[in-house]
């Protein structure tokens, strides 16, 4: 008696990713997520194939500068075409994974058509805002019903909805006073009424969706703010009473790390903000940055000697120093043209050197863009009329003056004293009323 045994397959631990590139411009497909990243190549045909060994869940792929959500499970086989010249409307899945990953192309495309721009959304009226994310959640939810999704995929993509639901209300008082430019603009009374009710202490969630670390993050935002609003409280004093409501540990560690860079300023609440973040964090890698931020601050505290550039391109022609300027009040404005909070602030700066005509003070903007931008600079400051001094930074953001100052969000505003000391290296912006009166205090 003969016996035979049969043959044992591996089990298949991995997803098959292919495509079809239409008016294709790049080499590569890189598929990617905080913990993932790998590059597949395209031939010149536009063809592309590849393995991925990943965990079931959500990436994202990129092919040259257009990028694009994908949900990927270990035994997909799933094939993309998509033409380069409409990235987002090509869109097309076929394979195991296709009726997924074709709804997360549908969703954009139904997020796109109802929101035309973030700004757009947020300079709604109350009314009509409300009633614009209502429609993209409900319509999102519809979506969902077709195609016999998976449904652990369907469950997770109704959170989903609900999260983003919830955080654009949660943000639309601070969007609208910013981009309508009402700064006393409150919700009505009612607003809230179409709120809905979520956990804050969902660490599947904050580890596992965007939209609720946004929402998490606007909550915490916007509990600081008001608290600076109505009781005069300094940020470090609103953020201990509004730390209390982070109960889960994990996202106490993400949220305040997140605001980190907020709290440790060169202030004099630099110390107690080391304090309460080591008192309520306890993720040692998170402790060590924040250990080596307050030696970076302690250096830019008032009266300290101030950071120097030399040699910066002058718009009015030459280069200028900031030893150019000894012997005055130096406010400099650190700025780029792409950026849009920069750009709003250009009024009420042009304001505030009107009312500081004949002062001892010099204004300096400094523009951080890259070399490639140098000609729109030239040519906004002509445009838009800007005073002062208009500077452009060499090594933009590289340089040692911004590295020196710990710039890495703009705008940025500082203020030096005539002997080349720090009077404040987070200085109020034009747009601040209470700036004009710290500056005329100066002079008196």
């Amino acid at each position: 008696m003969s016996v035979a045994c049969a043959k044992k397959e591996k089990p298949v631990n991995y997803t098959l990713f292919s495509g079809q590139v239409t008016n294709n411009t790049a080499d590569s497909v890189f598929v990617f997520n905080s913990d993932f990243k790998q590059a597949i190549a395209i031939d010149s045909a536009g063809s592309f194939s590849d393995t991925l060994r990943v965990e079931n869940g959500y990436y994202s792929f990129r092919i040259g500068r257009e990028s694009s959500a994908i949900y990927l499970e270990e035994k997909y086989n799933l094939s993309l075409t998509i033409d380069l010249e409409e990235f987002d409307e090509s869109i097309v899945y076929k394979g195991a994974g296709a009726k997924e990953n074709n709804f997360l192309a549908g969703k954009y495309m139904l997020e796109e058509q109802a929101i035309p721009s973030y700004k757009d959304l947020f300079l709604q009226e109350e009314e009509e805002f409300i009633m614009a994310v209502k429609t993209i959640r409900d319509e999102t939810k519809k979506l969902l019903t077709k195609d016999n999704l998976n449904p652990e995929f369907v469950k997770f993509q109704e959170q989903e909805a609900d999260y983003a639901y919830a955080g654009r209300l949660s943000s639309y008082e601070g969007n609208h006073c910013y981009y309508a430019q009402k700064d006393d603009f409150v919700v009505s009374e009612t607003f809230l009424d179409n709120q809905i009710d979520f956990s804050l202490d969902d660490e599947d969630a904050y580890k596992n969706s965007a939209n609720y670390r946004q929402l998490i993050s606007s909550v915490f935002n916007n509990n600081i703010s008001s608290l600076m609003d109505k009781k005069d409280s300094s940020m470090i004093g609103a953020a201990k009473l509004v730390v209390n409501f982070l109960q889960n540990q994990y996202i106490k560690n993400e949220v305040l790390n997140n605001y980190s860079n907020y709290l440790l300023k060169p202030t004099a609440e630099l110390d107690s903000a080391l304090i309460f973040l080591k008192d309520n964090v306890d993720n040692q890698d998170y402790i060590l940055n924040y250990d080596d931020r307050y030696d970076k601050m302690v250096n830019l505290l008032p009266g300290k000697v101030s950071p120097t550039f030399s040699d910066y391109e002058n718009h009015a022609g030459g280069t200028s120093s900031l030893s150019d300027f000894a012997g005055k009040y130096v406010y400099v404005d650190v700025w780029a043209t792409w950026c849009g909070p920069c750009i709003a602030e250009i009024p009420a700066l042009k304001k505030l050197e009107g009312a500081m005509h004949g002062k001892n003070i010099a204004f300096l903007s400094i523009s951080v863009d890259r070399d490639n931008a140098h000609e729109t600079w030239i040519d906004m400051v002509v445009e838009k009329e800007l005073g002062g001094t208009q500077l452009f930074a060499a090594d933009s953001w590289e340089s040692d003056f911004t590295r020196a100052y710990e710039i890495i969000s703009i705008p940025r505003f500082l203020l030096i004293d005539p002997e080349g000391n720090i009077v404040d290296a987070d200085a109020k912006r034009p747009s601040n009323p209470a700036l004009l009166e710290e500056l005329m205090e100066l002079w008196i």
